[in-house]
């Protein structure tokens, strides 16, 4: 069994900078989307509950870089459990290059994203 869910994601022009790389606030949105897909896949009574009395937000995240995507490019964003306690789940999230249908190169670290 895999410690990580991924989420793939194809990089569109809209994701990109007038320089031709991802813009950097897009790295935080996919990690948003990686969480919500979980919710929707593995947990859909927590989604049901989000109508009511849940709520969940983010309280702090942060971003590092090592390496650009672009446009067309595809990354694989994995998000992991780091931590967790009554009131709050620390999550992290790895970004990889996708080549030749697998994993390529580390691109960007997201570490701690918590969520209450």
């Amino acid at each position: 069994m895999k410690a990580y869910f991924e989420y793939r994601h194809r990089v569109t022009f809209a994701d990109t900078n007038l320089v031709g790389n991802v813009y950097f606030t897009n790295y935080l949105s996919w990690q948003g989307t990686c969480r919500e897909l979980f919710l929707a896949e593995k947990a859909p009574k927590t989604v049901a509950r989000l109508n009511g009395d849940l709520a969940l937000v983010t309280s702090s995240c942060s971003c590092e870089f090592f390496s650009e995507l672009y446009a067309l490019d595809t990354v694989s964003v994995r998000m992991s459990l780091v931590g967790m306690d009554f009131s709050q789940i620390t999550m992290g999230f790895e970004y990889y290059r996708i080549t030749d249908g697998r994993p390529g190169s580390w691109r960007a670290v997201s570490r701690p994203s918590r969520a209450r």
